[in-house]
């Protein structure tokens, strides 16, 4: 039996992102799924099915710098930022070829749908949003992604920037804010 990788998205427009990874007798599985609170409600598409001798990669970063502490007075402080970018090595054996290249983001707040992969502007195929509630508020988080095949041109490292995502007090107060990507 010849390894397969096999994405597959629900169809919902509401939910956050989880990546899973399960590997059964040579089997590799890439699952990504918009989960919501009625995820088996949910309908799930295939996206792509590849067969052949096949392996997958998974690097990404974050961008918010986080610091935290008591001050003077023994009060509990925590400071969040947005980091200008973030970048990972993508590390791939000689020879290998991209099949494919997804794109995922998320973070707090109101969906950005544009930011900047590889030095290029990259505007979402997708996005959800997911409402919840912390501390009494209710907030919002997303998530994104895109096709970027044609921007990963091996081994190397690629970074994310313009990556938006809301540090307000509501967010950071809780420790909820956040914003990140990942490459699949």
């Amino acid at each position: 039996m010849l390894p397969l990788i096999t994405i597959v998205t629900p169809t919902t427009q509401q939910g956050v992102l989880a990546i899973i990874r399960h590997s059964i007798q040579g089997t590799v599985v890439f699952v990504v799924l918009v989960l919501s609170s009625e995820v088996r409600a949910d309908k799930i598409q295939l996206r792509q099915s590849f067969a052949g001798n096949l392996s997958f990669e998974v690097i990404g970063g974050v961008n918010r710098q986080l610091s935290t502490g008591w001050d003077w007075w023994g009060r509990y402080y925590s400071i969040c930022e947005v980091l200008p970018s973030s970048s990972a090595n993508l590390n791939l054996p000689t020879g290998a070829k991209v099949k494919t290249a997804i794109l995922y983001w998320a973070g707090s707040g109101s969906t950005d749908n544009n930011i900047r992969f590889a030095g290029k502007s990259v505007q979402s195929d997708s996005s959800t949003e997911l409402r919840e509630r912390v501390n009494r508020s209710n907030l919002t988080f997303y998530n994104a992604r895109k096709d970027v095949t044609h921007l990963v041109n091996g081994s190397g490292s690629y970074s994310v920037s313009n990556l938006d995502f809301n540090t307000s007090s509501a967010y950071c107060d809780p420790s909820v804010a956040f914003g990140g990507w990942a490459l699949v």
